[in-house]
């Protein structure tokens, strides 16, 4: 585990254990000084997916079964990223399962013409306890992970299903809803970012259908631009 993670993982049993601050030391200055800006990280899948099994970075290493990395050709042209595994997706090893991996296949069909064009990860590689939704702290946790794998797959579009994957391009401070974030095409180290409704909500309710097709027609708009 990287010092960055080491330091992330501290400081989240500090939080836990309700403290918030902390005198800035000398070591401490020193370890701010080296982040004077992100640096792009070069590595390959084998070396990431071992760092992503491995990963201790927050709580959710203490419950999980095992960590899911994604499925994909890193050929992929596009990079779905879908919120947190749930309980069938841990014993299976997959992204997403049963009748919503049905149902996210046919969405993709829309904007890709081969589904190995796709290469699917989650924004919370682990899975919290109960299905609960990720907290903020476990979201950014992961966050490294999610970069590296955009810096090696390298895709034209980044598409995001459901709530989640707000937080790991936005951040968590700004409380940005699904339907705001649908709005707008976001950027990410030069790569256009869509948000849309995970397949779950489509089962919940049938009328979110309907936004999901609006939302994959500005991709395929985006994809055409990408090839021409």
């Amino acid at each position: 585990m990287g010092k960055y993670a080491i330091l992330r993982s501290y400081l989240i049993y500090l939080k836990n254990l309700g403290i918030e601050d902390l005198p800035k030391t000398p070591s401490i200055e020193r370890f701010l000084s080296e982040i004077k800006k992100p640096k792009r990280f070069i590595v390959n899948e084998e070396t990431l997916k071992e760092e992503v099994l491995n990963c201790a970075a927050c709580p959710l290493s203490q419950t999980r079964k095992t960590a899911i990395f994604g499925e994909g050709k890193l050929s992929a042209k596009i990079l779905g990223i879908l919120d947190y595994p749930r309980r069938d997706e841990e014993l299976q090893g997959l992204v997403i399962t049963g009748g919503y991996r049905t149902m996210l296949q046919r969405l993709l069909q829309t904007v890709a013409s081969n589904l190995e064009e796709v290469f699917l990860t989650h924004a919370v590689k682990c899975r919290p306890y109960n299905d609960r939704p990720p907290e903020d702290e476990e979201v950014l946790a992961c966050k490294e992970y999610l970069v590296k794998q955009i810096q090696m797959i390298k895709p034209k579009v980044i598409l995001c299903f459901g709530s989640t994957p707000i937080k790991s391009f936005l951040g968590t401070e700004k409380k940005i809803t699904l339907n705001e974030a649908r709005k707008t095409t976001f950027n990410f180290e030069g790569i256009p970012v869509f948000f849309t409704f995970h397949p779950e909500d489509m089962a919940k309710n049938p009328q979110v259908r309907r936004l999901i097709w609006e939302d994959l027609q500005r991709v395929k708009e985006c994809l055409k631009k990408e090839s021409s």
